[in-house]
């Protein structure tokens, strides 16, 4: 097993991940996935069980069994706890909601109709749109 993790992590992936650290993620995640258990079928690779080994078979099938996984990936497939879908999630939503107010920021202004160039059905708020005028 040790040979598939050098083989897998260094020789393939090797040149591709040129941080340290993240070549020792990539090779301590190959060696809690590649375990002699992983020549058994059926072996399962997720806490859930939707992450299975596939029975020895024809490439297609093989296509098939890869096309049964979840569409959107769980913190397990990576290794992770559920609570990393979370965080993920949170952060997701701070990065949108501050993309939102910082166009916010630019987007508004004090209304000043006279110095302003926008139809009269948007100068009846009490502030425009700073692009137009």
């Amino acid at each position: 097993m040790q040979a598939l993790v050098y083989l897998t992590g260094e020789c393939n992936y090797g040149g591709r991940v040129t941080d340290a650290h993240d070549r020792r993620t990539l090779v301590s995640i190959l060696s809690v996935i590649y375990q002699p258990n992983i020549l058994h079928d059926s072996y399962s690779l997720s806490n859930s069980g939707a992450y299975l080994v596939p029975e020895d078979c024809e490439y297609e099938d093989y296509i098939e069994h890869i096309k049964r996984f979840p569409l959107i990936a769980m913190p397990e497939a990576f290794g992770l706890h559920q609570n990393a879908d979370i965080t993920k999630d949170n952060q997701e939503v701070n990065q949108l909601l501050t993309a939102i107010l910082s166009t916010q920021v630019l987007l508004l202004a004090p209304l000043n109709p006279d110095s302003c160039s926008l139809p009269s059905s948007l100068l009846s708020s009490k502030c425009i749109c700073t692009l137009g005028c």
